[in-house]
């Protein structure tokens, strides 16, 4: 199980419903993978050409390979960057609330 949760993570970007949500999920799919992982390239490579998603949301990170991490370890390797990304790439925006923690306004 470990193997293929850290082979391939999958990330709805929004969609809408009934068959237009069939036909947009590959624009509102996410392929993260784990570039430490030895098979992760070649499935995640697939997984996309299966499924018609774009090169641009195919995502490598550089991600433990253990069974467990820190809370720490994922905000590091995995929340930050995929918030960078989604940000970078104007997937989201954020703003700040009154307590300084960011809020996502829009995805």
């Amino acid at each position: 199980m470990n193997k293929v949760l850290g082979v391939l993570l999958l990330f709805s970007l929004g969609m809408a419903g009934g068959v237009e949500a069939v036909e947009d999920l590959a624009k509102a799919t996410l392929v993260i993978y784990n570039r430490a992982a030895p098979d992760s390239a070649g499935l995640e490579r697939y997984y996309a050409q299966q499924r018609h998603i774009a090169n641009d949301h195919v995502v490598g990170l550089d991600c433990s390979t253990e069974e467990e991490n820190s809370r720490e370890e994922y905000d590091t390797t995995i929340a930050r960057p995929l918030r960078q990304l989604f940000t970078e790439r104007n997937w989201r925006s954020e703003q700040q609330n009154d307590g300084g923690a960011p809020v996502v306004t829009s995805n």
